[in-house]
């Protein structure tokens, strides 16, 4: 897999310091102590998403660092984000079937309303259907909430079942849904090389 981050960029007090807990394509995640993790980032979509009130809102923007070491990477995709939040945990049986039926449901309600091509018109027919005060259908109304403040040729959906966490008290935590454009541009165009 192609990632946007990579370890060797990390710091390296940073990485002999602390547990490595996760890694995806355009993140980093290290265990800082019992309660919180550190997560490196390299897409300005997912910072936001974590960080900002509209969105996930979990997250403090800590401070950006220059990658440790040159992989020729985009200059587009600019520093790495440093975000310290609540250490999540995997998802137990029992919320691994709510995700399930989350992710099926946004699904299916898409099918019905888009077809295949998510558009803000589609986005506010889906959030129409959607109830803010019933958990865990609250989850996909702020991911839209969130995603309207972007134009539709700005991010991907990326709902899937490896995205969803759970905090200490067992509820459903959307920490990947989305992923900005130019990280996935770049990601391919990366590929073809």
């Amino acid at each position: 897999m192609r990632r946007t981050i990579h370890l060797s960029e990390i710091p390296k007090e940073f990485r002999d310091k602390h547990k490595l807990i996760g890694r995806g394509s355009t993140a980093i995640v290290f265990q800082k102590d019992k309660n919180t993790a550190i997560m490196f980032v390299r897409d300005p979509m997912k910072s936001e998403w974590l960080t900002q009130s509209w969105g996930l809102s979990i997250g403090k923007h800590s401070y950006e660092v220059k990658p440790q070491e040159n992989f020729q990477l985009s200059n587009s995709l600019g520093d790495i984000h440093v975000i310290e939040l609540p250490l999540l945990k995997k998802l137990s049986p029992k919320n691994r079937k709510l995700a399930r039926q989350l992710i099926k449901s946004f699904n299916d309600i898409k099918s019905k309303v888009c077809g295949y091509r998510v558009t803000v018109d589609c986005l506010l027919k889906i959030q129409s259907k959607l109830n803010p005060n019933k958990y865990p259908e609250s989850l996909l109304y702020h991911l839209i909430d969130f995603l309207l403040n972007y134009s539709e040729n700005q991010w991907h959906f990326d709902l899937a079942i490896r995205d969803i966490l759970e905090d200490s008290k067992g509820q459903l935590v959307l920490i990947d849904p989305v992923v900005s454009k130019e990280a996935i541009d770049w990601i391919y165009n990366r590929n073809k090389r």
